[in-house]
């Protein structure tokens, strides 16, 4: 009898099991795009006819709707960008701007696109403006979703997959950049590194600008002892951002308003906010540092500086303690001699 129920118990546990294991998951979307930003320059009147390549990297076909999104940047200032939801007002100058601008493949528009496993397909954006278009900035995205319900509101947060292509158009001239360095900063004292520096630059212009730059380090002799290359980024108008340095946005992928994944979750996951990171690991001392940030449209570079002092709290400990207990050694064996 109770080799009966062992064997019932056995089978009962067996079924659950099976019942139990999840279905294997569909293999995850692989959409590749490039290139990863398009920044056009217009002067009315104009026809605009930008190429860019869609392509799947998975085994599988894959079908997407293609659909064009306005953003805004992000509050928390580390590159993210928030989609308008569809009652929000349109930035920009025109409302209606989106009517004239289309996605074609082979001079025909199209607002879905069907890739054959390890195909790639050329399109074009194109963008009609007449000579009474007024001068604006207008940030969008080329979204390829294959879940045509996706709630794309912010580009990290949805649901569904897919890929999409950032585009800032400027329509007229720029004119001077109204950017500046907001903030410069790092920790006044600090044990060991790697060193952290926060980078803020403030656009209050209505044009976006592209920035690039690089802190300088020198010891407390004045010697260059350090150089920190940042990513150059996009600042768009009206809004400020972090810059990070170049080998934590490749390590991090922190640079947004690039072509970016849509992954096939909701999860609220945000990125952390950059900084340039000086990698010396020793500090010893004061140090001066520089930040020099440079426009792309030519205009002077901005500089700022800091001091921040490298104290070895650990090491002193270490050598305070190592020095006790010889001073120890030393009395003990001083009176032993004397007796």
């Amino acid at each position: 009898m109770k080799l009966d129920k062992l064997i019932f118990f056995l089978l009962l546990t067996t079924s659950y099991l099976l019942l139990a294991t999840p279905a294997a998951q569909a293999a995850s979307i692989d959409l590749g795009i490039s290139p990863p930003i398009l920044q056009i320059q217009a002067l009315p009147p104009a026809n605009i006819q930008t190429a860019f390549a869609v392509e799947n990297g998975s085994d599988e076909p894959i079908q997407a709707t293609i659909e064009l999104r306005p953003f805004r940047a992000n509050p928390s200032d580390n590159g993210e960008v928030s989609y308008l939801k569809p009652n929000d007002p349109l930035l920009g100058a025109n409302p209606t701007i989106f009517k004239k601008i289309q996605v074609r493949e082979n001079d025909r528009v199209v607002t879905t696109i069907l890739l054959g496993p390890k195909q790639k397909k050329t399109l074009s954006l194109h963008i009609g403006i007449d000579s009474r278009e007024s001068p604006s900035d207008y940030y969008f995205s080329i979204l390829f979703l294959t879940n045509p319900q996706a709630n794309t509101e912010t580009s990290n947060t949805t649901t569904g997959g897919g890929i999409g292509l950032p585009v800032l158009l400027s329509i007229g001239p720029k004119g001077k950049a109204a950017a500046s360095v907001t903030e410069f900063s790092a920790p006044l004292i600090i044990d060991h590194g790697p060193v952290p520096f926060t980078i803020k630059v403030a656009n209050k212009g209505s044009y976006y600008v592209t920035v690039s730059g690089h802190i300088l380090i020198k010891n407390m002799f004045g010697q260059l002892i350090g150089k920190v290359d940042l990513l150059p980024v996009n600042v768009l108008g009206q809004s400020s951002r972090n810059i990070p340095d170049k080998k934590q946005a490749d390590e991090n992928e922190t640079n947004a308003l690039t072509a970016y994944k849509i992954e096939d979750k909701e999860d609220g996951t945000q990125l952390r906010s950059p900084v340039a990171v000086w990698p010396e690991s020793f500090l010893l001392g004061p140090y001066h540092a520089e930040v020099i940030i440079n426009y792309a449209d030519g205009q002077p570079p901005v500089k700022k500086s800091l001091t921040f002092i490298g104290l070895p709290t650990t090491v002193f400990v270490s050598g305070l303690v190592i020095l006790s207990i010889l001073l120890l050694i030393h009395r003990k064996l001083k009176t032993r001699l004397r007796n």
